[in-house]
Order: C-alpha cells, then structure tokens, then sequence
C-alpha cells in the first residue's frame, strides 16, 4: 500500500481522502469485533460513512472490502466470547444500514456520477489490459520513459527479504 499511496494519490486528492479514513475504520472493526455492542457498530459506520464521503467510490470498495476481512479476522481470537449468528448478522446489518444512512445525501451523485463517467465505455478487454511494459519498467528505473510515475516501488522492500540480518 506505501508504493500506490506514495506515488498515485498525490495526484488522485480523492483517493487520498478516501483511505485516510482506513485506519479509523480498521480500529472501530476491531473494537466491533471484540465488544459487539451498538456503540461500536455506530462508529464502524460512521468511519465507513467519512471514508464514502471522501470522494473516490472504487477505494472506497477497498476501504470497505478490507474492514469486513479485518472484521472477521478479528473474531476469530474472540472465541471465549461467543456471539450467536443471527445476533452477528443483525449487527453487521445494523452497520450496513447505518452507513448507507449516513452516505445518502451522497449516495444518488456518486452513481449518477459513476454511470455517467467515460470509464462505462470502455470496453472490459482494454480495461484488463494492466499497465503498458515501459510503465512497469519504471518502477525501477523512474523517470526514464515519462515524466510522470506511474507508483513508487521502494527497492528496499523488495529485496529486504532477501538481506540477511545478523
């Protein structure tokens, strides 16, 4: 996440803006998860409602994506604190309508906006394509091909496995 936050959002404002919010969001999932109140299904809702806001609806997926991984993940540990699943699914339910509450003055916008953008047109086959070979080859070598970057890849973490530490 550091190379795409680094070297993408800087001219992506919205991007930024959206996953700001991540770790708020990833703290309330985990609170949720060990104390399954209303309290902290609210502030998970509130955090994904900020994180909508911010203005980018494909990170927000991701945002979103991810705090339902964590979310689950951080459940597993809570075994000595069983929680029934109908009670689970409430909640989770209770979050989902909550944030959709919370994003509905800009729920209708974003998807007129997202049926309206030029990105409807194209065609799936152009937009699985990925990134063209000399924009790969500036993750290594910036600068070479066009003046603007297409991410920050930090070398050190992608050798780093590989140095042996004594």
């Amino acid at each position: 996440m550091a190379g795409y936050l680094t070297g993408f959002a800087p001219l992506q404002t919205a991007v930024l803006e959206t996953v700001t919010w991540l770790p708020l969001t990833l703290l309330c999932a985990r609170r949720f998860a060990k104390d399954p109140t209303t309290h902290w299904a609210a502030l998970t809702a509130l955090a994904l409602g900020l994180a909508f806001l911010g203005g980018h609806p494909q990170t927000f997926v991701f945002v979103a994506l991810l705090t339902l991984a964590y979310f689950v993940y951080a459940l597993i540990p809570s075994a000595e604190r069983p929680i029934s699943k109908t009670a689970l699914i409430l909640l989770l339910a209770g979050v989902s309508l909550l944030t959709t509450a919370l994003i509905a003055i800009q729920l209708l916008p974003t998807l007129e906006f997202i049926f309206n953008s030029t990105r409807v047109s194209v065609p799936f086959d152009q937009a699985a394509a990925g990134l063209a070979y000399p924009d790969i080859l500036q993750f290594f070598l910036t600068g070479v091909v066009t003046h603007w970057q297409t991410l920050y890849a930090a070398l050190i973490l992608i050798i780093r496995p590989f140095l042996i530490y004594r």
